[in-house]
């Protein structure tokens, strides 16, 4: 790799490794494909991904938005990439409008070439969202990974609003009744219907139970976990039962999976 500037949609100037692996990509010789074993094709709701390119710590995932699709405002806490839209694609970053779907197809239109005008460069803390046009949208995700952190696809590392059933997150809002029971409404985050249970807490434990079994655990005052939570039900008896942590809405769940892997451990 030759160590090459970049410069983003804001104008900003990189000369790191990664912007080095991105240079790379749209040399003239072009990077090889070259994916992984497990090419960890992901599938969620009108989003779908798949690993062309790893190397260590480094992937590249093309990824393909079905048409309108809004791909909501999240961070990925252990990724630092370059967005690079190809065709059909608009990007957000903190919360500010930085490639749109009419500059992207002017751009093509006149030969411009998205590494130059329609990439971003997302550092793993920035919140940053998406939208594709009426056609459908094609972007390529330019990954450096955390060193403690295999690389998988871009969709386990994601904190941020879910976009359906197939993202593994519920919103709990909890009210206590006296002094044990507790009532439960759960919803997906962009519903405002949803199901109600009931918990019974456990003074001496310091935790409360639902019913067939689930206890949870608490893990400090922002976090708490269901071990079994998610079944493999749906999954036709296949595979684990997964654990699901909750956190307080914001800053609390960056460290979600931090707390649940030594939680894990002992």
């Amino acid at each position: 790799m030759t160590a090459t500037l970049v410069r983003d949609a804001l104008g900003r100037e990189f000369t790191d490794d990664l912007a080095r692996l991105l240079s790379w990509v749209q040399g003239e010789q072009g990077c090889p494909l070259w994916p992984p074993v497990s090419s960890h094709v992901a599938w969620m709701d009108g989003v779908a991904t798949g690993a062309v390119y790893r190397n260590g710590q480094f992937q590249i995932e093309c990824c393909i938005v079905s048409p309108n699709k809004f791909i909501t405002p999240h961070v990925h806490p252990d990724v630092d990439s370059f967005e690079v839209a190809l065709a059909g694609m608009a990007f957000w970053h903190m919360n500010r409008p930085v490639v749109t779907l009419a500059e992207v197809g002017r751009a093509r239109a006149d030969g411009v070439s998205p590494f130059a005008f329609g990439c971003i460069r997302v550092e793993r803390d920035e919140v940053h969202h998406g939208q594709a046009g009426p056609e459908g949208g094609l972007f390529l995700s330019v990954q450096r990974w955390a060193s403690w952190r295999k690389p998988t696809t871009i969709a386990d590392c994601w904190v941020g609003e879910t976009m359906g059933c197939d993202m593994p997150a519920h919103v709990w809002e909890i009210r206590v009744i006296g002094d044990t029971l507790m009532d439960i409404h759960t919803r997906w985050e962009d519903k405002t219907e949803g199901h109600r249970m009931s918990g019974y807490f456990d003074v001496l434990i310091g935790a409360f139970s639902l019913g067939d079994g689930f206890t949870v655990v608490r893990l400090d005052s922002q976090h708490f976990v269901l071990p079994g939570w998610d079944t493999n039900d749906t999954r036709g008896g296949a595979g684990p039962h997964f654990d699901v942590v909750f956190s307080r809405p914001g800053i609390a769940e960056l460290s979600a999976r931090r707390l649940w892997e030594k939680w894990r451990s002992r």
